[in-house]
């Protein structure tokens, strides 16, 4: 678990393929997330958010890397 600093809180065995994290936030609760693993992955990791509902859209980065693009799903109170 990476929280919005960028700090691993919590693994759950991907730690050891991960080499560094880094995450910044943008407007409206929009935020960018790069993962620079160890070793090629061919396809992404898997990324969900726990407390919010986003959308999360993943696309290769530099070398090795994988950015996520976190947006939140805006939701019209009834």
């Amino acid at each position: 678990m990476i929280d919005e600093n960028g700090s691993i809180i919590a693994d759950m065995g991907a730690v050891v393929l991960v080499n560094k994290t880094s995450v910044s936030k943008g407007k409206n609760d929009t935020f960018e997330i790069t993962i620079s693993p160890r070793e090629h992955l061919s396809n992404e990791p898997v990324l969900e958010a726990l407390d919010s509902d986003y959308t999360v859209k993943a696309v290769r980065g530099i070398g090795l890397d994988w950015v996520f693009h976190l947006n939140e799903i805006q939701r019209l109170a009834l």
